[in-house]
């Protein structure tokens, strides 16, 4: 009698102690690599957007300083600076690279750093310089994006200058009679497959001096 009770104990034991079938365990590492996987897609996606960020932040910080220097600048100063004569021919521009908006624009001059006269480094002995920038505007502004804790990837920067409303509507409009100059800042740069700028506008006023 006590033989009998005892072998059923063992029994009733060693079922309460059976392992965790083969399709258990693979549901169980299913779950547990989606969980994984679901938390390192956030950690990327939070690092990649921190990046992104400090980018942006950098490039507004460029182009605020491009529009200080652009603000106290006059207008004969602002043409010779971007070596724009009165004469200068207008035309409708594309501003590089492909793929972006804002690209297009008619009777206007464009001024960037995509037109380089002689390569350089920043960070080297010898400065990048551009073509139409005597004063070396687009250099100084090139170097503070590009330099070394703040690198935008293939970052460039464009001035489209738009002279509107003519003075002497006598005459076909240039920079020269125009008494209203539209100018276009954009700074344009990529992050991986992401094309990114960002745009600022100032206006410069031709105004006659008095005789």
């Amino acid at each position: 009698m006590n033989d009998t009770r005892s072998t059923s104990a063992g029994l009733h034991a060693r079922r309460n102690q059976r392992g965790f079938s083969l399709v258990e365990v693979m549901i169980a590492i299913a779950l547990t690599g989606v969980v994984v996987l679901s938390v390192l897609s956030l950690f990327a996606v939070g690092r990649s957007n921190v990046y992104a960020g400090r980018q942006m932040t950098h490039a507004i910080s460029v182009g605020t300083r491009i529009m200080e220097d652009l603000s106290s600048v006059p207008l004969d100063e602002f043409f010779d600076a971007f070596n724009v004569e009165d004469t200068t021919a207008l035309a409708d521009i594309t501003v590089p690279p492909a793929g972006y908006s804002d690209s297009e624009y008619e009777d206007s001059i464009l001024r960037g750093t995509h037109s380089i006269a002689s390569a350089g480094d920043c960070t080297g002995a010898t400065l990048p310089t551009y073509t139409n920038d005597p004063k070396n505007f687009l250099q100084r502004w090139q170097c503070q994006m590009m330099n070394v804790s703040n690198q935008l990837p293939k970052g460039q920067i464009f001035v489209v200058i738009s002279p509107r409303k003519r003075a002497d509507t006598t005459q076909p409009l240039s920079p020269g009679n125009a008494s209203v100059i539209h100018v276009r800042t954009i700074i344009r740069w990529s992050e991986g497959m992401r094309r990114r700028q960002v745009v600022f506008d100032t206006t410069k006023f031709n105004r006659p001096n008095p005789d």
